[in-house]
C-alpha cells in the first residue's frame, strides 16, 4: 500500500513537471510569435542593394539571351 502511494506521488510529480515545462515552452512560442508580428523588421541597408548602373548585364538579360540560344537554366547560371 505504501509502495503504491510512493509510485503515485512520483508519477504525479513527473506529470506536474511535464505540464509546467509544456506551459513554459508554449508561452515562449506565443511570445516569439507576438514579437515577430508586432515589431518592425527594419530596412535593408543601402550597401546590400544591387548596383544596377555598373553592371552591363542584368539577370533578366542573361536569362533572355540564354533562352534565345536554347540553353537550359543550369547552363545559363554557369555562364
Amino acid at each position: 500500500m505504501i509502495a503504491a502511494f510512493v509510485l503515485y506521488m512520483i508519477f504525479d510529480f513527473f506529470v506536474i513537471a511535464a505540464s509546467v515545462l509544456y506551459i513554459f515552452l508554449a508561452s515562449l512560442c506565443l511570445f516569439s510569435l507576438s514579437i515577430c508580428v508586432l515589431i518592425d523588421p527594419g530596412r535593408v541597408p543601402a550597401s546590400y542593394a544591387p548596383d544596377v548602373e555598373d553592371s552591363g548585364r542584368s539577370h533578366s538579360n542573361v536569362l533572355r539571351t540564354g533562352l534565345d540560344k536554347g540553353l537550359c537554366f543550369v547552363d545559363i547560371l554557369n555562364q
